[in-house]
């Protein structure tokens, strides 16, 4: 998953440059040795039982425990599964934590007061100078102004069928030969829209792969419709940061978390999250050329100014001093084999549970559809 193999880069940064050893283990494979060679622990979305008595067990030995979340797994929405004993799972490694890192700023505000020390680090996404696409925009001139729509998920099919495509409809029905627009990963109904400008499909992919075709393409305005409430307040801006290493200009709800970084008419634009105000900013965004490309570049030099390594993790440093702490020796941990055991019994009941669930909530065609595209990628 991103949040994984992004996690998995911050933290191998801290190793290259920094000095510290980071060893990266998947639960499952998680040993006695693992924890008794570590001075800090880290745990990302630590929702299970097996995950918190690991945290209960290091805690115990004197070590250091960081749990990381970049979801509000607390207070999921009804289209997600909410299983009572992830939740609680949760929650019990949240007490046996020292602190709790987030990207998310509102997250922290409402999670950072169930661990141990109340403390918490907001981390984000390093974006080195690289990986900045340097696009010449003069000699990219076309006849048709390229939108891209990145996603994933029936929600934000929906979403963008409710707020978006109305909008998107009379905009291309006033300007028919500018516009071409491209799904990624997501698949809205949009029979009317397709009659009137070029509309492409495009299926999923893994993250290296999924940016190299950004780059490739060189579309001009991404899109990304949030909807307003507290569990979306809790995701990350990751479009933001996908859209502008490609040089390309957003348009997102005026919503945290984008509200947190998109100054409207800066460096992207915010849209209230009503038809006539997406309708508004696609026209401009379209029409306006100029404001466009001046828009883009400033996201550039946004990201590679508050997003550098450096800068990261010197926030990181101030916020959690023990990373760079002379360790003494701790204590050894207790055995967990047979929690791991308990673990893997409940991991078998949860895949059941949720595809009872989506099978109830979306039909059987549109599991079959997603497991089948998830082990196709696999």
């Amino acid at each position: 998953m991103p949040t994984v193999s992004i996690t998995r880069n911050f933290w191998q940064s801290l190793s290259d440059e920094y000095g510290i050893d980071v060893r990266f283990v998947r639960l499952l494979d998680v040993q006695l040795s693992d924890v008794n060679w570590c001075d800090i622990l880290v745990m990302i979305r630590p929702n299970n039982a097996y995950a918190w008595r690991i945290a209960a067990a290091t805690h115990k030995t004197g070590r250091f425990v960081i749990t990381m979340c970049d979801d509000d797994l607390l207070h999921l929405p009804k289209s997600h599964p909410d299983l009572p004993w992830q939740k609680g799972g949760l929650i019990k490694a949240l007490r046996y934590s020292n602190a709790l890192m987030s990207c998310n700023r509102y997250l922290i505000d409402q999670m950072s007061g169930l661990t141990l020390d109340g403390r918490s680090s907001l981390v984000d996404t390093v974006v080195r100078p690289e990986e900045i696409l340097d696009r010449d925009y003069d000699s990219e001139g076309g006849s048709a102004v390229r939108i891209v729509y990145a996603a994933g998920g029936g929600q934000h099919e929906a979403l963008f069928e409710q707020l978006v495509l109305p909008a998107l409809l009379k905009v291309a029905t006033q300007n028919p030969n500018k516009i071409t627009l491209t799904f990624v990963s997501v698949h809205p109904q949009c029979d009317e829209l397709e009659k009137i400008i070029p509309v492409t499909y495009v299926d999923g992919m893994p993250l290296l792969e999924y940016r190299k075709y950004m780059e490739d393409q060189k579309f001009d305005i991404g899109i990304s419709p949030l909807e307003d409430t507290s569990f979306s307040k809790c995701k990350y801006f990751n479009k933001y940061l996908e859209y502008t290493l490609s040089g390309i200009v957003g348009i997102y709800s005026n919503v945290q978390p984008y509200t947190f970084v998109v100054q409207d008419g800066f460096n992207g634009f915010l849209a209230d999250n009503t038809d006539k105000a997406w309708e508004e900013k696609l026209s401009l965004a379209i029409l306006d050329s100029n404001l466009r490309k001046a828009c883009a570049k400033r996201a550039q030099k946004h990201v590679v100014s508050s997003f550098a390594e450096r800068v990261l993790m010197e926030r990181m440093f101030a916020d959690i001093p023990e990373l760079r702490k002379n360790y003494k020796g701790h204590s050894s941990c207790r055995n967990f084999f047979v929690w791991r055991i308990q673990y893997l019994l409940l991991r078998y009941a949860e895949y059941l549970y949720k595809v009872f669930f989506y099978i109830k909530s979306e039909g059987f065609n549109s599991v079959k559809k997603k497991l089948f595209s998830r082990f196709k990628r696999k």
